[in-house]
């Protein structure tokens, strides 16, 4: 699977999707580097987009990032006075900000962050204006993932990378895609700001490397073992589904509070727990199949949560490629990240296990996948789910084919 693969949109507003889960995991997982310039950077962002880190990390991914340090008034006084030297207040401040951070789960955050940084995965440079009393901060956002193939994905907007941004703040960003037409010569244009900006090269900013003692100070975070960044995410935060605003156990099938079904996709809804979970939903085209399935789902595992027997698995078996995606960005309505396994085995069999296996070993409440019929029947995909849990769902689509 590749970027091009996604269901991308041209727009992502909190208001409409997870600019988390809809965006930012499935672009991060896809990709073998992300160059990101922001405002303000926090570790927070690593624990939500723990999932596609594992990936991106397995891929032998590389990520750039340039941010601006959260300089005090009294830091920007301090430099503009020439009481102290710019790069010593900058250091100062990067330390203030991890010093509070190395504790419980948040010290969590620290270790992969500085597992990455001592790995040469991520490299951070600091961009501070040179003119601080009539500039202020550096605040610009972008950001770029490439894939294998070189496909790219630029984004443009209001997010910083935090948590807050990605979670909790109503936010807006533009996308760029290198295989539409007429998006090249956008991307191309945020390439060249990304490489001037690493070089050093962009009139009235300075761009200088991350702070030595600073850098020093993450590395003695350093776990000796790659830390499991989805295990990670579960120890540390739990991610509220992004239009309702409530928390819920991330990747579990939990219906939106938005959604109305009609009638008819109510019955059907009755009348599969009437036959003890079995049945074929027949409707026609655009009448809401994949909805109902998914609102099946969300109702089962609420039962059998209330019975103290919960679900575990979802299997969503597509007759080809293109309703793969599809089905994944309803999923992900239903607060669930699929792993799709389809295409070249390579691409989801290691996260497919591992997930598997951390469902097993309780670690983790819920795998989902969604499959091809073609995928179904190689043995990259019968190996592993042999692990598949006892208590699953299976959905075929278009199950005439």
């Amino acid at each position: 699977m590749s970027l091009s693969d996604l269901s991308l949109h041209i727009q992502y507003r909190s208001n409409r999707q997870s600019l988390l889960k809809d965006f930012y995991v499935p672009c991060l997982k896809q990709a073998v580097t992300y160059d990101r310039a922001v405002g303000f950077f926090s570790s927070s962002s690593l624990s939500l987009a723990a999932q596609g880190l594992n990936a991106f990390v397995h891929n032998g991914g590389q990520m750039r990032l340039v941010a601006s340090p959260h300089l005090s008034q009294e830091d920007i006084e301090a430099i503009q006075l020439g009481l102290r030297q710019r790069e010593d207040v900058i250091a100062d401040a990067l330390a203030r900000e991890l010093v509070p951070e190395f504790s419980g789960f948040i010290g969590n955050r620290i270790a992969c962050l500085s597992w990455l940084l001592a790995h040469n995965i991520l490299e951070i440079k600091i961009a501070v204006v040179r003119d601080l009393q009539n500039y202020g901060i550096y605040h610009e956002k972008l950001g770029i993932f490439t894939d294998s193939e070189d496909n790219r994905v630029a984004f443009g907007g209001s997010a910083n990378e935090s948590a807050r941004a990605y979670h909790n703040n109503f936010e807006c960003i533009d996308v760029f895609c290198s295989w539409r037409t007429g998006d090249s010569d956008r991307i191309i244009e945020k390439l060249q700001n990304f490489e001037e900006l690493w070089q050093n090269h962009t009139p009235d900013l300075d761009v200088l490397e991350f702070p030595e003692a600073a850098r020093r100070k993450l590395l003695e975070k350093c776990p000796h073992d790659p830390p499991d960044f989805v295990q990670e995410i579960e120890a540390s935060i739990q991610v509220a589904n992004p239009t309702e605003r409530y928390h819920t156990i991330p990747g579990v099938p939990i219906a939106p509070n938005s959604l109305v079904l009609r009638d008819y996709q109510q019955q059907a809804i009755a009348n599969w727990f009437v036959n003890k979970g079995h049945g074929t939903l027949k409707m026609a085209t655009g009448s809401g199949k994949t909805i109902t399935a998914l609102a099946i789902a969300a109702e089962l595992y609420k039962k059998c949560q209330a019975q103290n027997k919960p679900l575990k698995a979802l299997l969503i078996i597509c007759p080809y490629r293109h309703l793969v995606t599809q089905w994944a960005e309803e999923s992900r309505k239903f607060n669930l990240d699929p792993v799709l396994a389809f295409d070249r085995a390579h691409t989801w069999q290691r996260e497919l296990q591992t997930q598997l296996l951390a469902v097993l070993g309780e670690r983790q409440p819920f795998v989902s996948i969604i499959t091809t019929n073609a995928t179904l029947r190689q043995e990259s995909l019968q190996s592993q789910l042999a692990f598949l849990p006892q208590l699953a769902m299976i959905i075929g689509d278009e199950a005439h084919n």
